[in-house]
C-alpha cells in the first residue's frame, strides 16, 4: 500500500475537518470533493480504511464516513471484511446527524449501492436489511421532527404523490437508503422483518423527494411503491399493496416504464385474487 494511496483518505479527513456542514467551505471545498469521489484503493486494505474511518468526527462529518463505510462495502471480499464494514454501518445506523447528510445525494446512493453489492454476493440479505430498517428509521425520526405532523400515511389517492415537494428540508424525504430498505425486505423473506420495515418504512409518510438526485428521483419512487406493495403482500394486506402500485404510476411520463409493467402485472394477479376483479390503471395515471 503506497503511501499516497493513504494519505488520500488523510486529505478527505482534514478537508472535512476544515469544511463543517453548513459553511461556505462545506459547498465550495467538501462537497464537489466527495460528487467526484473515487475510492483510491484497488483492494481491501484494513488499516488504511480503519485509519480512515476512526479518524472522522460522525457527528460533524457524517457523509465523509458515509462514504469511507460505502469503499469498505464495495472492497470487501471476505467475511471478516464485511464484518468490519458493517461496523462502520452500525455506528451511522445509530449515530447519524441528519443535518449532514443534505447537500451530496450521491454519497448516500453509493451507500446504498455497496449494501445492496453484499446483500447480493454474500445473500446477507437479513443483515443488510436489519442495518438499513434501523438506519431509516433513525431518519425518518429525526426528519419527522421538522414537519411537527404524525408521520402515519393516510388516504388512498395520489394525494400522497401531489404533496410531495420536489426540493425540501421539511418532513420526511425519500432517500436511496429507503428504497434500499424495501428492496432487501423483500429479498429477505423474514416476516418478522417484513412487521418492522411496515411499521417503520412503509407507513411513513413522504412528505418530499430529498436525497436524490434529479436523474434518479423518478426511478427511486417508483421503486419504493413497487417494493412497498411486495412488503404489504407479505403481510397479506393486499388492499394497501395495491394502493402502493397504483402509485408506481403517479409521475409523469411519455412511456410505461419496465418498473410500471411489474407493477401493473402484480396489480392484476392481487385484484383477480382479492376480489375477482380485473386490475385498471388508476384514474391519475400521468403517462
Amino acid at each position: 500500500m503506497s503511501t499516497e494511496r493513504a494519505l488520500t483518505y488523510e486529505n478527505l479527513v482534514s478537508t472535512a475537518q476544515a469544511a463543517p456542514a453548513g459553511t461556505q467551505a462545506f459547498q465550495s471545498t467538501l462537497v464537489p470533493l466527495l460528487k467526484n469521489w473515487r475510492t483510491p484503493l484497488g483492494a481491501f486494505h484494513a488499516q488504511v480504511l480503519g485509519n480512515a474511518l476512526d479518524a472522522v468526527d460522525l457527528q460533524a462529518a457524517a457523509l465523509v464516513f458515509m462514504q469511507i463505510t460505502a469503499d469498505a462495502l464495495n472492497l470487501a471480499t471476505t467475511a471478516e471484511h464485511v464484518d468490519m464494514a458493517f461496523i462502520a454501518v452500525t455506528r451511522i445506523s445509530r449515530e447519524v446527524d441528519l443535518a449532514q447528510l443534505a447537500g451530496c445525494p450521491e454519497v448516500m446512493l453509493r451507500l446504498a449501492q455497496a449494501l445492496e453489492r453484499v446483500g447480493r454476493e454474500t445473500q446477507g440479505h437479513v443483515r443488510v436489511c436489519e442495518a438499513l430498517v434501523e438506519m431509516v428509521g433513525r431518519i425518518n425520526t429525526q426528519m419527522a421532527a421538522t414537519r411537527g405532523q404524525p408521520t402515519k400515511a393516510k388516504g388512498k389517492s395520489a394525494s400522497r404523490v401531489e404533496s410531495l415537494a420536489a426540493n425540501s428540508n421539511q418532513g420526511v424525504r425519500l432517500t436511496p437508503l429507503h428504497t434500499e430498505c424495501l428492496k432487501q425486505c423483500v429479498l429477505a423473506r423474514r416476516r418478522e422483518l417484513h412487521q418492522r420495515v411496515m411499521r417503520d418504512v412503509v407507513q411513513v409518510r413522504l412528505d418530499a423527494f430529498g436525497d436524490l438526485t434529479a436523474q434518479s428521483r423518478a426511478r427511486a419512487f417508483m421503486e419504493y411503491h413497487l417494493y412497498a406493495g411486495m412488503v404489504c403482500v407479505g403481510l397479506d394486506d393486499l388492499e394497501l399493496a395495491q394502493q402502493m402500485w397504483h402509485l408506481v404510476f403517479a409521475l409523469p411520463a411519455r412511456h410505461a416504464s419496465m418498473i410500471q409493467v411489474i407493477a401493473y402485472k402484480r396489480l392484476l394477479i392481487v385484484g383477480l385474487a382479492a376480489n375477482g376483479q380485473k386490475a385498471r390503471l388508476p384514474s391519475f395515471f400521468a403517462g
